[in-house]
């Protein structure tokens, strides 16, 4: 019983290396560097497990950047990494692998300039 929830263990383990971390590593390596502007922010709860009185559920905060593309199309990707600070129209720097095209990844935060009085 215990090799069976090791397995399993290491199982989930390779999955979310696999699904989270890996794509983080070489979206930050290979990817493509531009700038883009939160489009929409999604704030949800997801249903984790029991039910009734004593169930449990988690806050998932999901993040969508718009940009163009270096061929000049509009798209909007979701963020892998995504900062609960940022608001809808805040510029960022982020950096996206152009053969998938369904994920960014943040790179820094662009600070507003301030009009000078």
């Amino acid at each position: 019983m215990f090799t069976v929830a090791v397995s399993m263990m290491l199982l989930f383990a390779a999955w979310a290396f696999r699904n989270y971390w890996w794509r983080m590593i070489k979206t930050k390596r290979y990817g493509m560097e531009t700038e883009a502007s939160v489009s929409r922010v999604e704030n949800r709860i997801v249903a984790g497990y029991g039910g009734g009185i004593y169930g449990r559920s988690f806050p998932v905060f999901d993040c969508y950047v718009s940009f163009r593309t270096e061929d000049g199309r509009q798209v909007e990707f979701r963020l892998l990494n995504p900062k609960k600070y940022l608001e809808p129209g805040s510029p960022i720097r982020i950096k996206y692998l152009s053969r998938t095209l369904d994920y960014a990844v943040m790179t820094e935060m662009i600070k507003k300039e301030s009009p000078a009085r």
